[in-house]
């Protein structure tokens, strides 16, 4: 958790050199940072939906389907 927390103060691009104790040895890796890549989603509407696709639809969105 701490690491996760030290990465966030960076931004995407910057350089960062890592140093890790791991099997009694010190190693240093010098990483540049980038931002996770965000899928993009699109909800739409199907033609004919069946019980099920309304109920979800429905649910998450907190409205009706018609």
């Amino acid at each position: 958790a701490e690491l996760q927390e030290r990465i966030a103060e960076f931004k995407g691009g910057e350089k960062v050199r890592l140093t890790i104790f791991r099997n009694d040895k010190l190693r240093e890796f010098d990483i540049t940072l980038r931002l996770q890549d965000v899928p993009a989603y699109k909800i739409v509407k199907v033609e004919k939906p069946t019980k099920l696709q309304k109920a979800i639809f429905e649910s998450w969105l907190k409205t009706t389907w018609d």
